[in-house]
This record gives C-alpha cells, sequence and structure tokens, in this order.
C-alpha cells in the first residue's frame, strides 16, 4: 500500500484532490486514543484509572474496624503486601520491621492506580512512577505531591486487623 492515497475534497466541481498520509492518519488516531485514554484517567479528585485498577466510583469504604486484612506471616519483613478489603479497598500491608505492621490506602494519589509491592522499603506506581516509603506512605518521588492515605491496623495475635 503506497504511504499516501488521493482523495477528493468536498467542493461542487471534484476537481481537486489532496494527499493525506498514512503517518497523518494514524497521528491523528493515535492523538484520538490517547485523548480518550487521558479522559479515561481522570484526575486524583475523579477516582479514575488508565489502567482499570481502582475504584473508578470515588473512594471505596475504609473497613470497618477488627476486620481481618492478612496474616502477619504473609507480610514479609522490610517488604509488603497486596490484599483487598472487606468492601473492596485495595491495601498495602508493610512490615518495616519485625512485628511493625503499616496499611495504606494501595491507590497512588496522583491519579488512583494500584501501587506495587514494595521493593527495597519503596512502592511504585506503576502508570507514572510516583514512589512511596513502605515504612510511612511519605512521597519520595513525584508526580505524586501528598503521601499515601494511611489505614489504622493492629496486630490480633498473629493477625492484621482494622484498628
Amino acid at each position: 500500500m503506497a504511504d499516501t492515497a488521493q482523495r477528493p475534497l468536498e467542493n461542487s466541481d471534484n476537481s481537486t484532490t489532496c494527499q493525506v498520509s498514512r503517518r497523518a492518519i494514524c497521528s491523528a488516531v493515535g492523538v484520538a486514543v490517547i485523548g480518550t485514554g487521558l479522559a479515561a484517567c481522570g484526575s486524583a479528585d475523579s477516582g479514575g484509572d488508565a489502567t482499570g485498577d481502582s475504584d473508578a466510583q470515588g473512594p471505596a469504604a475504609v473497613p470497618q474496624q477488627g476486620q481481618l486484612l492478612a496474616k502477619l506471616a504473609d507480610v514479609p519483613v522490610g517488604g509488603g503486601t497486596l490484599v483487598t478489603a472487606p468492601g473492596g479497598l485495595r491495601v498495602m500491608i508493610t512490615q518495616p520491621s519485625a512485628g511493625v505492621v503499616k496499611a495504606f490506602d494501595a491507590r497512588c494519589t496522583h491519579q488512583r492506580t494500584i501501587i506495587a509491592e514494595p521493593r527495597k522499603g519503596i512502592m511504585t506506581c506503576p502508570n507514572h512512577g510516583s514512589r512511596f516509603k513502605a515504612a510511612d506512605g511519605a512521597v519520595v518521588r513525584g508526580p505524586a505531591t501528598t503521601p499515601l492515605d494511611p489505614i489504622a491496623v493492629r496486630l490480633s495475635g498473629e493477625n492484621i486487623v482494622t484498628a
């Protein structure tokens, strides 16, 4: 197929033609697709997400007090585990040091994409690369400007439950 196609212009005598390059068409289609994707992303306030892996309807309900989130043995020391709490909220549970557990709403504060489990004490958003400390949810690198939302948890024997 040629890189250009002859197309008649819409005019009364049909005597004029124009060349439309395949690159121009692909660029226009790409811009339309990207624009649609960005509109779907929304803002941090809209709860939208380009990956579809977050709560697009807005904030998920924080679990009620005393609800089981995970077993302590399932959360590595110096690491973390992503869980789904009752009610559907995605929660990142970390264990910065032995017996110390922290939990955060796992949605990045930039555009609400679910963050990855921590590596070397840092949790990273797969969409735009925001990074957060596993110990306290603080922003290490943007584009996010606010820390992850903490969720109060406590140990109940070997279980991690909401506080």
